[in-house]
């Protein structure tokens, strides 16, 4: 499970968001939560390889952002947005 900061001093919130989103999301034991620092896209290419990557999207679809994403993982990808209106975690 990862996400990305810009600001070094935003990664013990990210840390606390990955274990609640854990958490709630009723993940396996075997999860890794990890928090880069720094843009999203460099610190993708950071990342260990997954088999399945899902991915956020804003309220504007940047289909550019998402083929670059399917062909930088070089695995499946699925996008997900909420409607903002409910939650599944809760």
């Amino acid at each position: 499970l990862l996400t990305a900061v810009t600001d070094a001093a935003e990664e013990e919130n990210a840390q606390a968001y990955l274990a609640q989103l854990m958490e709630l999301g009723r993940m396996p034991k075997g999860t890794t939560p990890l928090v880069y620092v720094g843009d999203f896209e460099t610190c993708l290419k950071q990342a260990p390889q997954a088999d399945l990557n899902i991915f956020g999207l804003q309220t504007h679809v940047n289909l550019p952002f998402m083929r670059r994403m399917m062909t930088n993982t070089h695995a499946s990808c699925i996008f997900v947005r909420d409607s903002g209106m409910e939650s599944a975690l809760v």
